[in-house]
């Protein structure tokens, strides 16, 4: 019922259809009991109170404001287009190092900066489960698609 309720009611819109199955887990792991007792109410009355309403858009909103898409780059299956700009990324990012170590600072924060905006882009196409990376080069943006909230500045 609670996941039926969450999909009907726009709680699972703007998350990756891969990780839609964490909403039960994340909101029962939130308010604990409250959930389980959800279930139980609407069995035995048959209806959904709004007492028992309130439980479940109350363990959904605090869900989701601390929801996260799980990015870890090795956990992560890949789709092959996100693939090729990961792997282009990680160059990116060996190129960076070799140009630090000579010193040739300025060139060395182009490819870091490269590097990260294509990590992102990789990132965002697989929990959005597209093929094409926004046209952007605005990672802000792009990383708060993803769930980070605070430390990314413009």
């Amino acid at each position: 019922m609670f996941i039926i309720y969450a999909a009907t009611n726009g709680y699972l819109d703007d998350l990756p259809v891969s990780a839609r199955g964490q909403v039960r887990e994340g909101a029962v792991s939130v308010h604990g009991g409250q959930v389980s007792d959800v279930g139980h109410a609407i069995a035995k009355t048959g209806a959904l109170d709004e007492k028992t309403e309130e439980t479940m858009k109350k363990a959904l909103d605090e869900f989701k404001a601390g929801f996260r898409v799980e990015v870890e780059g090795a956990q992560m299956k890949r789709s092959e287009p996100a693939g090729k700009w990961w792997k282009q990324a990680e160059h990116d990012l060996d190129v960076a190092r070799d140009l630090a170590a000579q010193s040739h600072w300025d060139t060395c924060a182009h490819m870091c900066q490269q590097a990260v905006e294509l990590a992102i882009k990789a990132l965002w196409m697989d929990a959005k489960q597209v093929e094409m990376a926004p046209r952007t080069h605005w990672v802000a943006q792009m990383a708060s698609d993803l769930g980070c909230s605070k430390g990314c500045g413009r």
